[in-house]
């Protein structure tokens, strides 16, 4: 931190709660200019990483476009889809999970009404979906629910799916994070007037409290500052990485060799956010063993993970569970 919290003291953080969903943190004293800053980054980080569940696409009985209608319901398929995308879910697993509604009674159509898995919990059943105005008429579709980070466009699911069926596909904004902002104020500690008092105000879904998403989003930042910090990152010349060198071959029987480059760095966290592994396992590997990614985890066989100081069996379960949700698993033994 800055030199002058030695004479102002750390700053204390505390949380001025608005509502259930909403608070203020306060966090105060900070060195001038820094106030921006932090508010600044968290902001961005708060509004474009913090995972979340949402409903990205529905298949109805009869129906193989949004732009159609059901006889005997209210709303168009169009409406359906856009109020079902008001649905706030909580979910646990991190499997694409399909979950149904099926109502055939006169009447309003709630989001208590889907039918769910214990994994997924729906945060606001009072939401109403549509009406069914006709005795005859029902209401039956299976609702695909995802659970990521950031953006994913209806086009670019239509493109990944293998599934014929007449699946609508919706726009999904996985983000649990209502609004953010943040002032900065005036501080003064003794005879220091020139400092920043910093209140951001963080507004979710419900899926997850402000503390906590104040809290994930500290810690990617912290990642990365750690990772630009380390000794074994280092400075390329600016050349290599806007336009790589091609190889040049002597002669046809030299080996081609290829510009290393640099490795990506995925944060440990990134499982955390996801439910995949426990907070408890997460700090084991980041603090106890600086092992900050799930690039360096990955270079780790299983007899060197499982001498590690702070990984249990339990531990090492969330692991390879994790790995292999991507896609990857630990080293091969030598």
């Amino acid at each position: 931190m800055h030199i002058i919290h030695d004479i102002i003291g750390s700053p204390k953080i505390a949380s001025k709660k608005k509502s259930d969903n909403s608070a203020i943190i306060i966090i105060t004293p900070l060195a001038s200019g820094f106030g921006a800053t932090l508010g600044n980054a968290l902001r961005r980080v708060l509004l474009s990483s913090v995972p979340g569940s949402a409903v990205s696409g529905i298949k109805v009985d009869g129906v193989s476009h949004e732009y159609s209608t059901l006889s005997g319901v209210k709303e168009s398929i169009l409406d359906f889809c856009l109020n079902l995308k008001k649905v706030v879910i909580q979910k646990t697993a991190k499997d694409p999970e399909i979950i149904s509604i099926s109502k055939d009674k006169v009447g309003d159509v709630f989001a208590s009404d889907i039918k769910k898995s214990s994994s997924i919990e729906i945060l606001n059943p009072e939401l109403k979906l549509t009406s069914i105005t006709n005795k005859n008429s029902k209401v039956k579709a299976d609702i695909k629910i995802l659970k990521g980070v950031g953006y994913l466009s209806a086009t670019d699911q239509q493109k990944m799916s293998t599934d014929s069926d007449n699946w609508i596909y919706l726009d999904v904004n996985f983000s649990p994070i209502v609004r953010v902002r943040y002032d900065v104020l005036a501080e003064r500690v003794g005879d220091n007037t020139n400092l920043d008092r910093l209140e951001l105000e963080i507004k979710t879904d419900g899926s997850i409290t402000p503390e906590d998403s104040f809290r994930f989003a500290s810690e990617i930042l912290r990642t990365y500052f750690n990772y630009f910090q380390s000794d074994d990152i280092p400075f390329l010349d600016p050349d290599f990485i806007s336009k790589p060198k091609p190889v040049e071959l002597e002669n046809d029987n030299q080996e081609e060799e290829e510009e290393k480059e640099p490795e990506s760095y995925t944060p440990i966290e990134t499982f955390v956010g996801l439910k995949l592994v426990s907070v408890r396992t997460a700090n084991a590997l980041v603090e106890k063993n600086d092992i900050g990614s799930i690039e360096q985890l990955i270079k780790y066989p299983l007899s060197k993970i499982e001498t590690l100081p702070g990984i249990g069996p339990r531990g090492i379960k969330e692991i390879i569970s994790a790995l292999e949700s991507r896609g990857l698993s630990l080293a091969e033994e030598e």
